[in-house]
């Protein structure tokens, strides 16, 4: 019951999460999702500065400070894509239903991923750490116009 209820929590929060930055940040959020063609390998260099933050939380305190301070920037451009993710996930499923407006659309599209990546074993192992690589190099796009291919 601990396990059902923590992974409940955890896709609460996640989708809560995803859809309060996509509707802070539209115009990032838009180029983000506009930017997830070779996102993949944007993402891995960010991927590499991650783990080095945490091997880094373990040292003295100027260098914890240092690997947190990477963790949270790695995390933001994570949360970051994933918004532009759900986004692009909302004009697939808006496609499908075309009565649907674009915000219904967002909820769905974002709540489609965060499940997906909770799904047991596929999703934990294979589903949601190729999302959070994508969704790195797509934050990575929609903080910076020099890797963006698409302006909002």
């Amino acid at each position: 019951m601990g396990v059902v209820a923590f992974l409940v929590g955890l896709g609460g929060t996640a989708w809560a999460m995803t859809v309060a930055i996509g509707l802070l940040f539209p115009e990032h959020t838009a180029r983000a999702s506009g930017a997830t063609k070779g996102a993949f390998v944007r993402g891995l260099p960010l991927l590499l500065a991650g783990v080095l933050a945490v091997a880094l939380l373990s040292a003295g305190p100027g260098m914890k400070l240092m690997g947190w301070t990477i963790l949270l920037a790695v995390l933001a451009l994570a949360a970051l894509g994933l918004a532009g993710l759900s986004r692009m996930a909302g004009r697939r499923v808006g496609l499908l239903a075309p009565e649907m407006g674009e915000y219904p659309a967002f909820l769905r599209g974002a709540g489609f991923l965060v499940a997906a990546c909770l799904f047991p074993v596929l999703g934990w192992f294979l589903f949601a750490p190729a999302a959070f690589v994508v969704a790195l190099g797509a934050g990575l796009s929609g903080v910076s116009r020099r890797f963006s291919p698409v302006e909002a």
